[in-house]
């Protein structure tokens, strides 16, 4: 697979594609000193600059209340994080995984998004 360094905002359209195509992605955070650590499959449920990146396990349907597992990056993810793409074309054949969207945000933690087929 070959990564690449993309600007903040391909990565910003990429996360508008996931959440507007409801795209199910396979997530892995890591806190920059590894104390913490999550991986979990769901939805980009929002992409907001008033809440910014939320994650859940589940679309909720209207008027619900929110899934049972979320994850909300309250940081602005456009505060210069280093984004890394990988294009579903480099991903093996046969592998349920598409493309992949790593965020190394500015306070060290990671975030790996992963669409699904």
């Amino acid at each position: 697979m070959s990564e690449h360094e993309i600007p903040n905002s391909e990565a910003d359209l990429l996360l508008h594609k996931y959440v507007t195509e409801h795209t199910k992605v396979e997530v892995v955070f890591v806190s920059a000193n590894q104390s913490v650590q999550s991986m979990f499959t769901g939805y980009i449920l929002s992409f907001t600059n008033e809440q910014g990146l939320v994650i859940g396990s589940e679309l909720p349907k209207l008027d619900e209340d929110p899934p049972p597992c979320w994850i909300a990056f309250k940081e602005p993810i456009t505060g210069n994080p280093v984004c890394h793409y990988v294009d579903e074309t480099d991903v093996a054949a046969g592998d349920r995984r598409g493309s992949q969207l790593a965020i190394l945000l500015p306070s060290g933690d990671r975030l790996l998004l992963t669409a699904l087929a």
